[in-house]
């Protein structure tokens, strides 16, 4: 009799599990999934409205000042920076509502009345014309009712499973209602219990969408600042070609033209400094972190980390109307890079224009100038104030000891001589009183990265292709080649501004693809590819450069070393030394090694045997002046050339542009190679002399 007790009683706690616990654990669980989806599909539909209102809001100031110019182009271009990403349809209309710009560009707006949201375009107060938008219909907007249909359905599925299986377990359960067990969840309490819980679940979710709807609007604007200033970058390399040429009777404009350049560069480079979000509010220097932050040497570009500092002083100075910085970079200050730290670097050069800046009292020139002196880097920095006089000199870089300023610590001089000397260099203080004072930074010169173009060699009787989707890099481009007479050169150059141009070309003239330079925009506006995507699908990583203000980017530095692409830095376009190879006398043999003992070795052979004989460690170094090269002459090729770089690879990309005699030199089997049909042979490492 008590085992039949025993599973009965077995039996009524399942049931018990069943009705009391699991069906309204899976009743409260396909509820809430249920308002989630709901409040999901809700917050799209509202979120991508919401999203409109705050894009329109911040594009009409963008667009103002080009549709005042008359530069519809222009217009066209900022609107497709939130267009192209958010996946909305934009149109602009003047004052006469008149059609200036679309996107997309194909979109002719012929049925307005798909344009569900109007803003003002404003100027100096004044409506100038009107900027509209919806959101285009592609699956994620079709997505919210899907949802919500879900939604309803599983709750009512829920709802309707729950009800059947209440009615037929009621007997059962009614027979063991005073369990003891049960004294904590009763049908009173039960109803509010789910109920509260349902509406904390929707609190939580209601407050996780404001906060993503938040976070949405600072990454549009931070979008927005990135773009406009990789955009003024193209425009004022340009300007800054232009400057110097405006000498004599118009030195007048030359000045003003020279601080307009200065002001958008300044601009430019807050810009960036934003989307970094390493600015705070006050326009204080913040991009100067602490030694903790950045305690590894490394090389870096000194003439971009210059460039950043001073921009950020003269924001520190606008209110210093009689106050000038400006900067001065000659043709051997491009490239220059050192093995320092970035932020101890900006600090000591920041401390140094303050201390000229408070010398100069209310007005008066500070200049940041930078050159190559032997294997050291020279960055002076000049002032026309009050000067120093000459015996406290010596002190100034003593812990503790200042001059002319209230209140003055005496650390910034200790400080920033300690840390050249870190760097292997020193400074040099020397003024005059009355007439200024000059602090020149020495340091040693650190070798570019093998990433970064140092110069561009053009070959006679060659190609260079330029892809970029701004007008003013093609036409700096183009200035460069001219003023060195690329014509006579039998040079010849190939403009292209969208990625279907530049394909169409080398898809129809392989010959000529295969031989040219390539200098590459990054990002093309209106495309969702990038050049390196482009120079990828192409195969063209060893004859291309990407030309881009990206490039100090580790994820794009990455792509450029994994597809043994080379960088120049777009804003420094006009400073990039241009040479020409000169004509290459007889040739007998040509290595590509990275071993520079083999490189040695083969030379000594070589010289015995009267041969001429040209070394080369990375195939790019080849491929700079492989027009030049007579196409019979031997190329001896290794099989591994460092950083993944494959020398099969190599050699089949040098058949390709003509050669006939290419050999494998590897200590690898033969065999191994035999099914390569462009190979002339293959030998081991000993010099074939």
């Amino acid at each position: 009799m008590s085992e039949v007790v025993k599973r009965e009683s077995r039996y009524k706690l399942r049931v018990f599990w069943v009705y009391r616990v699991i069906l309204p654990a899976f009743l409260l669980i396909t509820i809430i999934l249920g308002i989630i989806g709901a409040t999901y599909a809700y917050s799209i539909r509202g979120q991508r409205d919401r999203n409109l209102i705050f894009a329109l809001d911040s594009i009409g100031p963008l667009i103002s000042e080009p549709m005042i110019l008359g530069d519809f182009l222009e217009v066209a271009k900022r609107m497709s920076l939130v267009g192209k990403n958010q996946g909305f349809l934009l149109i602009a209309l003047d004052e006469r509502d008149t059609i200036i710009a679309t996107y997309p560009s194909a979109w002719t707006f012929e049925n307005r009345d798909e344009i569900k949201l109007w803003r003002p375009i404003y100027s100096n107060d004044r409506i100038i014309g009107k900027i509209g938008g919806t959101v285009s219909t592609e699956f994620h907007q079709e997505l919210s009712p899907i949802f919500l249909l879900l939604a309803g359905a599983a709750i009512l599925i829920a709802i309707s499973i729950f009800v059947l299986i209440l009615r037929a377990t009621r007997g059962i359960v009614k027979d063991f209602e005073n369990l003891e067990l049960f004294s904590g969840l009763t049908d009173n309490t039960r109803p509010y219990f789910l109920f509260d819980e349902t509406r904390s679940v929707f609190e939580r979710i209601k407050h996780q969408s404001n906060l993503l709807l938040e976070t949405q609007k600072k990454a549009m604007l931070t979008e927005v600042a990135s773009q406009v200033a990789h955009d003024i970058r193209s425009p004022l390399a340009a300007l800054s070609m232009v400057e110097p040429l405006l000498v004599g009777p118009d030195e007048e404009k030359r000045l003003l033209l020279r601080n307009a350049v200065n002001r958008i560069k300044d601009i430019a480079n807050n810009l960036h400094a934003k989307k970094l979000d390493s600015r705070p509010s006050d326009g204080s220097i913040s991009t100067i972190s602490s030694p903790a932050q950045d305690e590894e040497h490394s090389d870096h570009l000194l003439l971009s980390l210059i460039e950043e500092i001073v921009s950020e002083k003269r924001m520190q100075y606008r209110s210093r109307i009689g106050l000038e910085i400006d900067t001065i970079f000659g043709p051997t200050s491009y490239g220059l890079f050192a093995k320092v730290q970035s932020n101890e670097f900006k600090r000591v050069i920041s401390n140094l224009i303050n201390n000229g800046v408070e010398a100069l009292e209310d007005s008066g020139r500070l200049t940041i100038e930078m050159a190559l002196v032997q294997t050291l880097i020279q960055i002076k920095i000049t002032d026309n104030g009050k000067g120093i006089p000459d015996d406290i000199i010596p002190k100034l870089m003593q812990k503790g000891n200042t001059f002319g300023k209230v209140g003055g610590s005496g650390l910034g001089l200790f400080h920033a001589k300690n840390n050249v000397q870190s760097w292997g260099g020193k400074i040099v203080i020397e003024s005059t009183v009355n007439k200024g004072t000059i602090v020149t930074v020495f340091i040693p010169q650190a070798s570019a990265p093998q990433w970064f173009v140092s110069g561009l060699t053009l070959t006679p009787k060659s190609m260079i292709v330029v892809l970029d989707d701004d007008s003013s890099i093609h036409a700096i481009w183009q200035k460069r080649f001219d003023s060195l007479g690329i014509v006579e050169k039998q040079i010849e150059v190939q403009h292209f501004s969208t990625p279907d141009q530049i394909r169409s070309w080398v898809l129809n003239n392989p010959k000529a693809a295969s031989q040219a330079l390539y200098l590459t925009d990054y990002e093309l506006l209106g495309f969702q590819e990038t050049g390196l995507d482009l120079i990828e699908k192409l195969k063209l990583g060893a004859q291309s450069i990407l030309v881009t203000s990206h490039f100090e980017e580790p994820q794009i530095i990455e792509a450029c070393k994994r597809l043994n692409i080379r960088l120049i830095p777009k804003g420094m376009v006009a400073l990039i030394p241009i040479s020409f190879a000169s004509a290459t006398e007889h040739i007998d043999a040509i290595l590509i090694d990275d071993d520079s003992i083999l490189h040695i070795s083969w030379g000594i052979f070589a010289r015995k045997a009267n041969k001429k004989l040209l070394t080369f460690s990375h195939p790019d170094q080849f491929f700079t002046i492989a027009g030049t090269i007579a196409k019979s002459v031997p190329i001896y090729v290794d099989v591994n050339l460092g950083d993944r770089i494959t020398g099969v690879d190599v050699a089949e990309k040098i058949h390709k542009m003509g050669f006939t005699h290419i050999y494998l030199a590897t200590g690898y089997a033969p065999e191994l190679y035999q099914h390569l049909t462009f190979l002339r042979g293959v030998i081991g490492k000993d010099p074939p002399f």
